[in-house]
């Protein structure tokens, strides 16, 4: 018996459902299935693959059928073919404009007449975006055991995008450190959160990378040194700081460790048996593991030295911790305050601000002076505030500028002795400070807005670009910004979708742009025609290869206009003729952009061929255009090339000996047999190729073969060999008339003149029929096995 054909020959060998030893797999498949390969996201282009497996075994050869939820996913190849691993792999393309959007992707095939099916769900998109910008905050201090979320946003030109998946990878040495979710999906503002999670005994520094892809783009952001420790506590520390004199009210700090290591999210408990009071008296330990109480002295206390205790509790171990600090607050008959100003103009490098407290003409230490400053919303920054007396009772804090200043302000000094509160007198001073000279918006040239367009510009400082600032858009006129307070990108840029309502007639319409740059308002008029009345002149045009269209279809395009001005957002519907096979476009309708440009994809499906019309239509309001028929040249078969020509008959029957298996066994006939494989003689044409094989025992049983269903045909050996699969319909005995899964191989030994043949014939339901031993046949004159060099294909 001869082995199976070889999987690099040019054919598709379709395994029965019951086995047939030494050909095909001796068991029928048990356990088939298919699994799609997991991917979270596609955009504008990407790759499905999966894998088909029988028992766990991968099976070549199968047709895997591919569909989508959404008609925005277009399949390279909706019926891809297993390959020897049992995998499959087709491209598929999203159409430009595509928001993002969750769809379903379903792969299917059929495996011992059992339907199999697989589904997975992904994101796709392919927006318009030049510059995209993902961002991730890193978290504040270490990590520890209860983990920290981690929070960033991702921009497409400044606009949020929303529902778009961020994907994280983590580089770490113990593998023991998790996100979730990964993918995170970002919400209608753009912005995203993940949870940074560790197992128990972690301890270690790490890299956390974001990406996404927005429109085919891939964009990154990356946190290096992220500290991670999450170990089970061994030795609880408490140390305390030394807070000085406390005069009436100061603060009880320190921090908690562990093994050296500071611990976040503990509670410490402050306790002291003397005049002492905690206005918290159970802080929470930060990510440094600091803690903190303001502390209050009653009024009339004398000076003393007085004991306080820090208690906590970390992984079931408490740890304690006494400390000692001065007191004192003496009745204050009368408390003072003074301020100066070291300065009668504060620039842009800033100023300090001095004076002293004092009470009873006594100096007062550790007093917290608090700076008002007037009026409110004042661009400058008092750092700090409250400013802490030393021990000569003086203080020193420093005023700043904030941006682009110049204005006088007002400033006052305050302070609280015990029950007292006293203030400075009012203190004018001139701040000047100017650090951009020459801030600008420049507005783009929007010069016709036909009902919907976008009105876009730039914020720059000094000729450099100003991100990050909010541009407010306003008009008086027909004008409506979709989106008022765009905020400018890293370039400075801004943009907002303007709409102007229906029944506009055509005019002018004016508009203004107006920010804060380093503090200081800047704004620009701008002007732009627009209109929003009843298309007159309603337009589409279609544009179509002038090359033949392949099976891998091809992109279409055109442009609606209305009166000589681009349409956005308007429907374009195909319709398409063809005269053999069928040919989709995709998607239909097809949506205009806002240069009124369109693009869609049209897809001959196997077996289309020859000249299709295709037609473009849109209606807008109550007028209707329409571009076309144009003429498109398909070429997409149904099969392969045909790589040779066959024709191999028989002179007169010859002896054969055939087997016959069936469930209860296996039995060999001897007889006569007739065997042809029928073609026109000469020519690569397999319309009216055949093959009819009838067999007559000695004991008078029969056998017959035909009316045959090629599946494939090739030759091998340098053209000596032909192979023929395909599909026939056999009676065998008596009985009745079923389909049989046939294959045949034939050797044309011109030396000897004789023709060598082989076959066996499986009914898929446990008869298996087959030549016991080569069958031998006189060859005629007329017999070939020669190549062929034309496109000729079975139809």
């Amino acid at each position: 018996m001869r082995s199976q054909p070889s999987s690099k020959k040019h054919c598709q060998v379709v395994l029965p459902p019951s086995g047939c030893p030494g050909i095909f797999p001796t068991t029928q498949c048990q356990t088939p299935m298919i699994q799609l390969d997991q991917i979270s996201s596609i955009s504008c282009e990407g790759v499905i693959t999966g894998r088909v497996l029988c028992d766990f075994a991968p099976i070549s050869g199968v047709e895997v059928t591919l569909s989508s939820s959404s008609d925005v996913v277009m399949f390279e190849d909706t019926t891809p073919i297993t390959d020897r691993t049992g995998r499959f792999t087709t491209r598929v393309s999203i159409p430009k404009g595509t928001s993002f959007q969750q769809v379903t992707i379903t792969a299917k095939t059929s495996v011992a007449n059992v339907m199999i099916s697989d589904s997975i769900q992904i994101t796709v998109d392919c927006v318009f975006c030049r510059e995209p910008l993902l961002t991730l905050i890193s978290p504040v201090g270490k990590v520890g055991c209860m983990g920290e979320k981690l929070k960033g946003s991702l921009l497409c030109d400044g606009v949020p995008i929303a529902n778009a998946p961020i994907s994280f990878q983590i580089i770490s040495s113990s593998r023991n450190i998790f996100l979730s979710p990964n993918p995170a999906i970002t919400e209608q503002d753009g912005s995203y959160s993940t949870t940074l999670i560790p197992t128990l005994g972690v301890n270690e520094t790490i890299t956390i990378v974001a990406s996404a892809t927005v429109g085919g783009k891939k964009v990154t952001a990356v946190l290096e040194d992220i500290t991670v420790r999450c170990q089970k506590c061994k030795k609880p520390k408490i140390e305390l700081d030394d807070s000085g004199l406390i005069n009436c009210k100061g603060t009880i700090s320190g921090r908690l460790t562990c093994d050296g290591e500071p611990i976040n999210n503990v509670v410490v408990n402050l306790t002291s048996t003397s005049v002492l009071e905690f206005d918290t008296p159970n802080p929470i330990t930060d990510a440094n593991g600091e803690f903190s109480s303001v502390a209050r002295v009653p009024e009339g206390t004398a000076s003393q030295s007085v004991s306080y205790k820090a208690t906590a509790t970390v992984d079931g171990k408490t740890v304690s911790k006494t400390g000692m600090v001065e007191i004192v607050c003496e009745s204050c008959v009368n408390p003072h305050i003074t301020l100066k100003v070291l300065t009668k103009v504060v620039e842009c490098s800033g100023a300090k601000l001095e004076g002293k407290v004092t009470c009873d003409g006594k100096p007062v230490e550790n007093a917290e002076v608090f700076i008002n400053i007037q009026p409110p919303g004042a661009r400058v920054k008092v750092d700090p505030n409250p400013a802490i007396t030393k021990e000569n009772g003086v203080y020193i804090t420093t005023l700043t500028p904030e941006g682009n200043v110049d204005q006088t302000i007002s400033v006052i000094a305050s302070v609280t002795i015990g029950e007292k509160t006293v203030s400075t007198d009012p203190q004018d001073i001139k701040v000047n400070c100017k650090k951009c000279k020459d801030p600008k918006i420049i507005l783009d040239d929007s010069d016709f807005i036909k009902c919907e367009g976008t009105i876009s510009g730039k914020v720059t400082c000094d000729g450099n670009p100003v991100k990050n600032e909010v541009v407010y858009l306003s008009s008086e006129s027909v004008l409506n910004f979709t989106t008022p307070n765009p905020v400018t990108n890293d370039s400075g840029e801004f943009s907002s979708v303007v709409t102007v309502p229906p029944g506009t007639s055509l005019q002018k319409a004016t508009y203004s742009a107006t920010t804060r740059i380093s503090g200081v308002p800047v704004s620009e008029m701008g002007e732009v025609k627009v209109v929003c009345n009843q298309c007159e002149n309603l337009s589409v045009t279609l544009n179509t290869p002038e090359d033949k269209i392949d099976c891998k279809g091809a992109d279409i395009n055109g442009k609606v206009t209305c009166d000589d001005a681009p349409l956005a957002n308007v429907k374009v519907f195909f319709s398409v003729v063809t005269s053999k096979g069928t040919v989709t476009i995709k998607p239909n309708p097809a949506i205009t952009r806002e240069d009124g440009t369109y693009s869609a994809n049209l897809l001959p499906s196997k077996g289309s061929f020859g000249k299709v019309k295709v037609i473009a239509n849109v209606t807008v309001e109550d007028r209707e255009a329409e571009a076309g028929p144009n003429h498109v040249n398909v070429y997409c078969p149904k099969h392969k090339k045909v790589p040779c020509k066959i024709h191999l008959k028989t002179q007169g029957n010859h002896t054969a000996k055939l087997r016959v298996i069936q469930n209860e066994g296996s039995k060999e006939y001897h007889g006569f047999m007739k065997l042809d494989v029928n073609g026109k003689c000469g020519e690569c044409d397999f319309t009216g190729n055949g093959f009819v094989i009838h067999f007559q025992s000695d004991k008078g049983e029969h056998f017959t073969l035909k009316e045959e269903k090629r599946k494939s045909i090739y030759c091998e050996d340098h053209y000596k060999v032909a192979i023929v699969n395909g599909v026939v319909e056999g009676k065998l005995y008596d009985g009745n008339q079923k389909d049989y899964l046939v294959t045949i191989w034939a050797k044309l030994d011109e030396l000897s003149n004789q023709v060598i043949w082989e076959f066996i014939a499986d009914d898929g339901e446990g008869t298996i029929i087959e030549t016991a031993s080569p069958y031998i046949t006189t060859s005629c004159e007329e017999n070939v096995i020669e190549p062929c060099n034309g496109e000729y294909f079975f139809e």
